[in-house]
């Protein structure tokens, strides 16, 4: 059955800003559905065990994060600790919700028993996690992270819940093999672009201390580990400006592929004038897909799905 694109709501660009605004009152009202076991720190490193199985390392937390520790006290999960209130975070962002709110579709929405999940831009995996579950043992989850960091904690998560079909790999998703430069602003705001500019703010940001990092095509990834593009595959690509050459170094698989769906961040462009649906509609020009803005994401669709 096809999505029905035409029953989604289209978001402004205000709106999303709205939405940010409100994201913290959501994630801690989302907090009280986190059911704790034990949680701490472990070689360094903050985690929360849950009673469902689920265990979650993180980074340590931010000053905003413990300011809204003292601040909800009670109110928030019994047996929650203030170091690991950034894993608490995370486990509604990345885990409940998958970096989106309703109408957007889930990263793992459309993914199917023996299906196949790319997560580019992977970050510490627990999305990575949660298709992995979907898809089952005979599905394969590709795992792809440029920040040293963020792979490090995205490995111990794979690792820490004896997950099998995950290939994790260090690498920046480009149209090139080599090497890059991946610009490190924060947590969540690495990306190989020095500038971008940003459709929500509309300001150009400059990003500063770059770190060489590997980077390969997604098409030479899934040849790696022998992904057919006759799986049902769902692609998700959060890595802040660049998802466009991401998506160039996986046109091979992609217009091989017979059904798959693609959700794309379309915040961030590299100038003010291209912004990426026009890139991306360019790209697969002459290929049966459709498309769907709900901002901040591009939409794509094929086949099926």
């Amino acid at each position: 059955m096809h999505f029905k694109i035409s029953n989604l709501l289209v978001l402004t660009q205000k709106e999303c800003r709205i939405m940010a605004i409100d994201r913290w009152q959501i994630d801690l009202q989302m907090m009280s559905l986190i059911q704790i076991d034990s949680c701490g720190v472990e070689a360094g490193h903050p985690f929360i065990q849950m009673k469902n199985g689920l265990r979650v390392y993180s980074f340590e937390p931010t000053k905003k994060e413990l300011q809204k520790f003292e601040e909800l006290g009670e109110n928030l999960p019994a047996g929650l600790k203030p170091e690991c209130m950034r894993a608490a975070r995370d486990i509604v962002q990345r885990y409940f919700r998958e970096n989106g709110f309703a109408p957007t579709p889930q990263k793992t929405q459309f993914l199917v028993p023996g299906g196949a999940f790319i997560d580019v831009g992977a970050f510490s995996g627990l999305a990575s996690i949660k298709a992995a579950q979907r898809v089952g043992e005979q599905g394969k989850v590709v795992a792809i992270e440029a920040s040293r960091d963020c792979f490090e904690i995205l490995k111990l998560n794979i690792e820490a819940n004896n997950i099998k079909n995950v290939y994790p790999f260090h690498t920046a998703a480009t149209d090139s093999d080599g090497e890059v430069q991946l610009y490190e602003g924060g947590r969540q705001a690495n990306t190989i672009l020095e500038k971008a500019y940003d459709s929500s703010s509309d300001k150009v940001k400059t990003h500063e201390k770059p770190v060489a990092v590997p980077a390969r095509r997604i098409d030479g990834i899934l040849n790696e580990i022998g992904l057919s593009p006759a799986m049902t595959t769902t692609m998700s690509l959060e890595i802040n400006g660049a998802e466009y050459l991401a998506l160039k170094g996986a046109i091979n698989f992609l217009t091989a592929c017979e059904n798959f769906y693609i959700r794309s961040a379309a915040r961030f462009f590299e100038n003010k004038e291209m912004a990426i649906e026009s890139q991306v509609r360019e790209l697969f020009s002459g290929h049966s897909v459709r498309f769907a803005m709900i901002a901040p994401y591009l939409h794509i669709f094929k086949g099926a799905i």
